[in-house]
């Protein structure tokens, strides 16, 4: 199926989780932007890296957020996931350091 023989009412829906997914894809950068900025803090500070109570209350957070369709597990999944795949970004700002 080509793009012209797409029907307008689902381009336009498709352009809506096209604008979503570049807001989402932004933000998570920027949120590993400033994960990257507490773990350099944390370093020189001398402060544990990982702070499991904090991940627990974020965890808590987002599952209140949950909404339909999405459960509480599915969101938080996706913030564990969010939170590991930064760390691997982080282990290089700590060479830095």
């Amino acid at each position: 199926m080509g793009k012209q023989d797409v029907p307008p009412a689902l381009q336009k829906l498709r352009k809506k989780i096209d604008q979503l997914d570049e807001q989402i894809a932004n933000a998570i950068n920027e949120r590993a932007a400033l994960v990257e900025e507490v773990w350099l803090w944390k370093q020189s500070n001398q402060f544990p890296l990982i702070d499991q109570g904090r991940e627990e209350v974020i965890f808590a957070k987002v599952r209140a957020m949950a909404n339909e369709p999405l459960s509480e597990d599915s969101i938080e999944k996706i913030f564990k996931c969010i939170i590991q795949e930064v760390r691997p970004g982080i282990k290089k700002a700590k060479k830095i350091g």
